[in-house]
């Protein structure tokens, strides 16, 4: 349970600036456009800042799911201009779930589509093609799995692999669950072999307001490995296709934190109390996932540290805030190359996605979709 719970350029060069890091000698000069997807009348779905979408494999076009009509929208990011729907159904034999959590695309112009009721593949007409059985699938000791990851995704490279993220809530741990979905076989990995996770979980059993706030947990496809890290901590644990561990990536930014400092407090008194620590862990420092740059070679990586006011808004768990956002820079084998503090972003935790060797990072801009392109 988590309570957090035609395209015209406007901006042809908002700021273009020369930063020096203090990795060494490394400068990063960067430039940061604005630019304005031309949705043709089309409502698009910005909320949740479009993290429900699934980029192209080239990075061409990108899919949004629209949560108003349950459908999907194709923005070219090419031409930046909205170019078509696909419809989706919410129940029935090609029936997706009313909540869907995420998409990806694969080859042929299909889709893995997960949701609360259903992890399948689907074309682009929204007819399911294949269905994806967890529960049925045997573990290494020849049981039944008879559970569903939280979060997936579906690799389709030398026959379909889908991997997920499972967590056990006794023992505070998240697992790396492999399907190997012809021959319905499970394998499972410790996905925190640091114990990093547990150590940011927020629980209170306040009888007024029972609360349990687990770290966000990234799990990715990029540069050719599978990548699993959370929001407090700049970890990231690294695997390749078939579930084989690689190695656990650290290391020491000068601009942030590498992680946020643990309260320690095991079970808070009160649900207030849990929400002023969740508080101070966003003030020290928030990661996201790292993205693969592909024309360059490299990694890039948003984080933050949140800026809170006095006022809050009803219902709102924190109070109104602000964010430092910095990106990190790494070389194609994770090694920190450079950092530097972006003042055009004030969000880390939005869709970002590389595209011709630059930073492509959402924003709503009155409404509509828009991406500030950063150039370095």
């Amino acid at each position: 349970m988590r309570y957090l719970i035609l395209i015209v350029i406007i901006g042809v060069s908002i700021a273009c600036q020369s930063k020096t890091s203090d990795l060494g000698d490394a400068e990063i000069a960067y430039s940061v456009d604005t630019v304005r997807i031309d949705s043709k009348g089309r409502l698009l779905d910005l909320k949740r800042s479009i993290l429900i979408s699934a980029l192209d494999e080239n990075s061409k076009s990108i899919l949004l799911f629209n949560e108003n009509d349950h459908s999907l929208d194709e923005i070219n990011l090419d031409q930046l201009e909205f170019s078509g729907t696909y419809p989706l159904e919410v129940e029935g034999p090609n029936g997706t779930g009313k909540n869907v959590n995420s998409i990806n695309l694969l080859k042929d112009g299909l889709l893995f589509i997960k949701s609360n009721v259903v992890s399948a593949i689907f074309n682009k007409e929204g007819k399911l093609l294949q269905r994806l059985d967890w529960r049925n699938s045997l573990d290494s000791s020849g049981q039944k799995y008879n559970d569903v990851p939280n979060t997936e995704f579906l690799l389709n490279s030398s026959g379909l692999r889908a991997f997920g993220l499972n967590y056990a809530s006794g023992s505070n741990k998240v697992f790396l669950d492999v399907l190997w979905v012809q021959d319905s076989i499970i394998k499972r990995f410790d996905a925190d072999p640091k114990d990093s996770y547990k150590s940011f979980i927020l629980k209170s059993e306040d009888p007024q307001y029972f609360a349990l706030m687990n770290p966000y947990v990234y799990l990715g496809y990029e540069g050719g490995v599978i990548t699993v890290g959370h929001e407090f901590s700049n970890e990231i644990t690294l695997w390749d296709s078939d579930g084989k561990f690689l190695k656990t990536v650290e290391y020491d930014p000068n601009l942030t934190p590498k992680r946020v400092k643990p309260s320690g407090i095991v079970d808070y008194p009160t649900a207030d109390l849990l929400f002023k620590d969740y508080q101070s862990y966003m003030e020290q420092v928030r990661f996201g996932p790292p993205v693969w740059d592909k024309v360059n070679q490299r990694y890039l990586r948003l984080s933050a540290i949140r800026k809170f006011s006095e006022s809050r808004e009803e219902g709102a768990l924190v109070p109104k805030n602000t964010a430092e956002v910095y990106l990190s820079i790494f070389d194609s084998d994770f090694n920190l190359i450079s950092e530097v503090y972006v003042p055009e972003l004030d969000l880390e935790s939005k869709k970002y996605f590389t595209k011709d060797g630059d930073l492509w990072v959402f924003q709503n801009l009155d409404d509509e979709l828009g991406f500030l392109v950063l150039s370095f």
